[in-house]
């Protein structure tokens, strides 16, 4: 995967996660609260996993750890060509 691939996909998951955002911003508070038999189970529920998803993809790039340990070149993010 090309770095141009995954910054497309980054721009696009911020893109869905603001319009999941602003949909939650114009319901009530039952609707939000509301169990559902799609998904995760509702509203709640899907924006539970968003946040956390988000807290574990960006919490480890916080410590001390992550920050001083130097990229290691995988082979997953080369291109076919070389």
């Amino acid at each position: 995967m090309k770095i141009d691939e995954i910054k497309f996909l980054y721009d696009y998951n911020d893109w869905a996660d603001a319009r999941i955002l602003a949909a939650c911003a114009r319901v009530s508070p039952e609707q939000y609260a509301a169990p559902a038999s799609y998904g995760r189970g509702g509203l709640r529920a899907i924006m539970v996993h968003i946040l956390d998803n988000l807290w574990q993809t960006r919490q480890p790039m916080t410590q001390p750890s992550f920050t001083k340990t130097p990229f290691r070149h995988s082979p997953c993010c080369e291109s076919a060509g070389g």
